[in-house]
């Protein structure tokens, strides 16, 4: 969805939360389980304009996640900040 809207040139912003932080965790290896390298296509974002995603600094401190290893630029977020974000925004997408 973030690069098809990207393609159209739409503002995006990524917040991973809670335990979808472990996305962030760099390198993943997926091909046991057949899925596609996920680490890959974040790195690709600023290609299409998402130069940096958020992320929920609490969960990342939960899983010990070093943010700064992601495959792309994060910023964490706290819990005040992440409310801040979404209030911005007209239009959420969950997954």
């Amino acid at each position: 969805m973030a690069l098809a809207a990207a393609a159209f040139e739409l503002p995006i912003s990524l917040l991973f939360a809670g335990d979808g932080v472990l996305q962030l965790q760099a390198g993943q290896e997926c091909a046991g389980i057949g899925v596609r390298n996920l680490g890959r296509l974040l790195a690709s974002l600023p290609l299409y304009g998402i130069d940096y995603a958020y992320a929920d600094a609490e969960a990342a401190a939960r899983y010990g996640l070093d943010l700064a290893t992601a495959p792309l630029p994060v910023r964490a977020l706290d819990a005040g900040a992440i409310t801040e974000l979404i209030r911005g925004h007209d239009h959420l997408l969950a997954f």
